[in-house]
């Protein structure tokens, strides 16, 4: 009898852990995606001030390459932005600190004009995801698309840990590549890629094994593709 009744308040204490850390797993997702949507804001006010310069928009009108490049590269230091791009209304690169964007890499940025989010975008480029931003120009009529983004690292990982109070990594599959970057050890990194073809199955939902000992649960960054994820991580 008293075997039983361990075994009974021991099942049941783990029971009322689990269920303990599974919601505090799904607060730390919620905190995550708002500390997202946060960081957008932040860089649509930015970009609000930029394409709302008298000074920039006449260079656009005009085409001053130089001007053009300088102020975008002064604006993006001051805010530490890690990317900065313009792009005609028809969707043309006019200039970019990102160097070798692809044609597919320009289409998909442009793509963001037209859907933009309430909450955050996410761009793939050279095997890092961005997440960016992008606001018109007007002068008074649309003249030009100006972006900025961040790239989701491991500074990110550390201040989304710092806020959330749970481990993090950004996973990066795509062209035959995977890139991951975590608040977890390495050995708990390479768990986590060996269960990668797991993350689609486990978007919103609470997974036991991703690593091992740990619940987990996956936010898809980009919800066309599907190769880009943050996925959360309690003890």
């Amino acid at each position: 009898m008293q075997l039983t009744t361990a075994l009974f308040v021991l099942s049941a204490t783990q029971r009322d852990f689990r269920q303990q850390q599974t919601q505090n797993l799904n607060i730390g997702s919620n905190i995550f995606v708002e500390m997202l949507s946060n960081r957008s804001d932040q860089l649509n006010q930015s970009l609000s001030l930029l394409s709302a310069d008298f000074g920039f928009k006449r260079a656009v009108a005009t085409g001053e390459q130089d001007t053009i490049s300088s102020v975008l590269a002064n604006h993006g230091r001051r805010i530490n932005a890690d990317a900065a791009i313009l792009l005609s209304p028809q969707g043309k690169l006019l200039s970019s600190s990102l160097q070798g964007l692809t044609a597919a890499n320009i289409d998909e940025l442009f793509a963001l004009t037209k859907n933009r989010s309430t909450t955050f975008e996410i761009f793939n480029y050279d095997h890092s995801s961005y997440q960016f931003v992008l606001q018109p120009v007007k002068a008074p009529t649309l003249i030009a698309w100006v972006g900025m983004g961040f790239t989701m690292d491991k500074n990110v990982a550390d201040q989304a840990k710092t806020i959330t109070g749970i481990d993090i990594s950004f996973i990066n599959q795509s062209a035959g590549r995977i890139e991951i970057v975590s608040t977890l050890a390495q050995a708990q990194q390479q768990d986590v890629l060996a269960r990668i073809n797991l993350l689609a199955k486990t978007v919103d939902k609470v997974s036991d094994d991703i690593p091992s000992n740990y619940l987990s649960t996956t936010i898809a960054l980009d919800k066309n593709s599907g190769h880009q994820w943050a996925v959360l991580h309690q003890s």
